[in-house]
């Protein structure tokens, strides 16, 4: 801008002097001209007198050679050249052609000018008619206008040099004044300070759209701090891959599980490389996810790390677009996967759990229905069919209060119980049982009281007390035993029966898992008794602790926390 007005004022300045110039040549030619005429009239009103009392002699007797600019003529009335100062008048032709004496015949004043090519000059000629007809003319050479110009251009160019020299630096000067206080803008606060009035309404639109760029600005940091903060706290993991398949954003779920490489190409942006994902590392069929993703199909494919299963689902930014972006999103299925299979393991289970009575019942029913018993073994044969059935009811009542443990809180009420009063009822109700296998079972320890749900706390005791006497011997014992520590109560169930093989232990609470089939069947077991005690124990927050030699009895351990423990 600077630059420009100083080449525009430059060129004005040319302009101005240039015109300044060529008028004030004109102006003097023309006032010079006007002096030429009234020199020669007067001069021919002088030559006019001294010829009435002289004659011709005079002029002969004038010094005036053909180097002056003057020149004097004398014609007669038949156009004859008398005499003349610049040319011998014998020589010269008739001169009644020239328009000067050809006005000066008819009105007595004849006046004419004529440019000379040759000597780049203009002559200026004056006639008179003389009171004996004959004509006077006086001329005067002077230069023309171009003359007069190239006369006074040496005078005008250096003045001019000098002006455009001075006009430069004041230019320079007056630009750089104009221009400082635009450069100086703060552009971020246009209004702080004062500037031209014919800038207000432009610093008024800077100031409000940067007001609404700070409330835009503030707006998306704010939506960016909160979408890095859901993707960040997010189970899943989440990625966002460029055209290059270069990593723009990760969080930390993803970079656990897939792992980044920090080497890539450079981001302006953020000032460090972008990284890429390690896919390499996860085989061929997560590359082809990924790059069919980039094609713009979605896919979808199971991965394994650090003994997890994941869900991997790739798509592009935009369905269908090929080389666009890619958005992978990583969730934990393990759970899931689990859970599936021990839903297959639990069906396949019950399938043969309930398989096995059904077909004795229904093989002694044959049996009886073909009248293939004898009838002092019909008692028998019921006998066992009853036993069947039994083994059939336990099993089913077992699946279903396993079902409703898991299928929530929703008929829970959850209340203060004391734990101690709780195993004497159940030991009070098993007594018959304990009885028959000749077992001793006592309760023993201090009360205490916890917050929980009385059916499941019941099941719990229940099928620990059972256990123990089932898989107890003649004359055994089971002691119930309940402290309380700092860290919360414990409820104790311990036997001396035939104890449960290490190899068993870290499987005894998984659904329908039995260490010896054949005894479970004999006393009755169904393989669900512990899995109920391991669901309730969770449910209440409780931690279970076995401790077994495999031979000799057999502690279980059920410790609550101090949160769900009751003040009394």
């Amino acid at each position: 801008m600077r630059r420009t007005i100083l080449r525009r004022m430059c060129a004005l300045l040319l302009l101005t002097l240039t015109v300044a110039y060529g008028l004030f040549c004109f102006v003097m030619y023309e006032e010079k001209v006007a002096g030429v005429k009234q020199q020669l009239e007067a001069e021919a009103l002088f030559l006019e007198g001294a010829m009435a009392q002289m004659g011709q002699p005079y002029l002969e007797s004038l010094s005036i050679n053909a180097s002056d600019s003057k020149r004097i003529t004398y014609i007669d009335s038949d156009g004859t050249v008398l005499y003349d100062t610049d040319e011998q008048a014998a020589k010269m032709e008739n001169h009644n052609a020239r328009p000067e004496i050809q006005r000066a015949r008819q009105t007595g004043i004849g006046e004419a000018e004529r440019y000379s090519d040759t000597l780049q000059k203009k002559n200026f000629y004056y006639a008179k008619k003389l009171a004996n007809g004959q004509i006077l003319r006086v001329a005067l050479a002077t230069d023309s206008v171009y003359g007069t110009l190239w006369g006074q251009f040496s005078l005008l160019a250096v003045l001019a040099c000098v002006l455009y020299g001075v006009s430069v630096l004041a230019a320079n000067r007056l630009a750089k004044r104009i221009v400082e206080p635009i450069n100086n803008l703060d552009l971020q606060h246009p209004m702080e300070h004062g500037s031209y009035d014919e800038l207000s309404p432009l610093l008024l639109r800077l100031d409000k759209q940067n007001k609404q760029i700070a409330v835009q600005m503030e707006d998306l940091k704010a939506r960016q701090a909160e979408f890095a903060a859901i993707i960040e706290n997010m189970q899943g993991g989440l990625v966002l891959l460029n055209s290059r398949l270069q990593v723009v954003s990760i969080n930390e779920s993803a970079k656990k599980v897939l792992g980044v490489n920090q080497t890539g190409s450079y981001d302006p942006e953020r000032g460090t490389p972008l990284p890429t994902l390690q896919l390499t590392t996860y085989g061929k069929e997560l590359q082809e996810v990924v790059h069919g993703a980039w094609l713009g199909e979605s896919g979808h494919c199971f991965l394994e790390h650090e003994s997890r299963q994941y869900s991997l689902l790739a798509s592009p930014v935009q369905r269908g677009e090929r080389g666009g972006g890619v958005v992978i999103f990583l969730l934990d299925v393990t759970e899931q996967m689990e859970a599936e299979r021990v839903r297959r393991e639990f069906s396949a289970n019950v399938s043969h759990e309930l398989k096995t009575p059904l077909t004795s019942i229904s093989g002694y029913a044959e049996i009886m229905k073909d009248g293939l018993v004898q009838a002092e073994d019909m008692p028998r044969f019921a006998g066992r069919i009853h036993k069947e059935a039994q083994r059939l009811i336990a099993l089913i009542q077992d699946i279903s209060q396993f079902s409703r443990i898991e299928e929530g809180p929703a008929d829970w009420q959850w209340e203060s119980i004391e734990i101690k009063e709780l195993c004497e009822e159940m030991a009070e109700h098993l007594a018959s049982k304990a009885a028959d296998r000749q077992v001793k079972v006592e309760v023993t320890g201090q009360e205490a009281h916890v917050t929980g749900v009385r059916r499941l706390l019941e099941e719990m005791v229940t099928n620990l007390c059972d256990n123990a006497i089932k898989y107890n011997r003649p004359g055994g014992r089971v002691i119930m035993n309940v402290t309380k520590n700092p860290s919360g109560i414990c409820l104790t169930v311990e036997d001396n029966g035939i104890g449960i093989p290490l190899e068993h232990q870290s499987r005894i609470f998984e659904r329908f898992y039995r260490v010896d089939k054949s005894h479970s069947r004999e006393t009755g077991g169904t393989g669900l008794g512990l899995s109920i005690v391991k669901h309730a124990a969770a449910i209440h927050q409780a931690q279970i602790h076995l401790d077994s030699d495999g031979t000799d009895g057999t502690c279980i351990t059920v410790c609550f926390p101090e949160s769900t423990a009751t003040t009394h």
